[in-house]
């Protein structure tokens, strides 16, 4: 990790680099019998594009002899872009913002440190407040878009695999989801089948849960407010079918304009693989994240 902070920090192109404490946290979602990981954020101001920056981090990872085996693996060294200033865009190579990182507390504990106050460029929360967010409640998960069979199954296959209880819509009021959307954008309904309606809606203290359905509250509750409410899911994971014609859908498929809750991205052609990554966010939200170095310069070369 010190090796390539400094190969990082003496490129010529990055005029100024701070990095956070180092932090280690358990594995979480990947192939089992894997020890522990450490986990530190940089902040780096550069001239390069975006795609200039994956290529300088991509090289430093080829350089420090990463080798790709499967995925979630344990590797020598792992380098993401989480943030480009306000970007928000897709290429083959590179979603910006990170689709996940918003269920990662392994990104976002150490992102503090750096970049507390850097504001996600879609729904216009801090790094801090969204660490604070996925603390405050239960791990949890609302799910949309990819069709109302797609959710219910990766529900009910969550529950029977991993054990995560279960929130549906309740007959009353009309099933409809109505999601904060941008001026002048027609908001997505999404109508539940009666069979697939029930009035659970809450769970003990801390258990982690998936929903079928965005609750309307998030459009009509200030954030700071909902926030704190431990029957609003911690994130909104917004599935979008693939196929391999479609597999890298356009930005504006990808993150809409005008959200106000944070959101997982999740592009689905696989089932297991959908059902793994929503358990994987749900693990990642709350995870055991412990510094061991008291700052950050550890990535000093003095």
């Amino acid at each position: 990790m010190r090796s390539a902070a400094l190969a990082i920090a003496r490129h010529p192109d990055v005029l100024a680099m701070r990095c956070s404490r180092i932090f280690t946290t358990p594995p979480v979602g990947g192939p089992s019998g894997q020890s522990i990981f450490f986990n530190a954020a940089a902040v780096i101001e550069t001239p390069l594009s975006t795609a200039g920056v994956l290529n300088l981090l991509q090289q430093t990872e080829q350089d420090l002899g990463r080798v790709r085996k499967q995925r979630w693996d344990q590797r020598s060294i792992d380098l993401d872009v989480v943030l480009y200033g306000d970007f928000v865009g897709a290429s083959l190579q590179l979603k910006l913002p990170h689709p996940r990182y918003t269920a990662r507390g392994f990104v976002l504990a150490p992102a503090q440190d750096v970049a507390a106050d850097w504001r996600d460029p879609r729904f216009g929360w801090t790094l801090r407040q969204l660490y604070e967010h996925l603390q405050a409640a239960a791990p949890s998960v609302a799910l949309v878009g990819g069709g109302s069979e797609l959710r219910s199954e990766i529900c009910n296959q969550l529950s029977a695999q991993h054990g995560i209880a279960i929130r549906r819509r309740s007959a009353s009021p009309p099933a409809m989801s109505i999601i904060g959307h941008a001026p002048g954008t027609v908001a997505a309904t999404d109508q539940t089948p009666p069979a697939a309606q029930t009035a659970n809606m809450s769970t003990p203290d801390n258990t982690p849960w998936v929903a079928d359905f965005v609750p309307e509250a998030i459009a009509t509750t200030s954030p700071e407010i909902a926030s704190r409410d431990p029957n609003m899911p911690r994130l909104i994971a917004r599935l979008h079918r693939t196929t391999p014609e479609t597999r890298w859908p356009s930005p504006q498929i990808i993150y809409r304009n005008g959200w106000n809750w944070p959101e997982y991205r999740l592009e689905v052609d696989d089932l297991p693989w959908a059902v793994s990554e929503v358990a994987a966010a749900i693990d990642s939200m709350q995870c055991e994240v412990h510094p061991i170095t008291p700052d950050g310069n550890w990535a000093s070369d003095t």
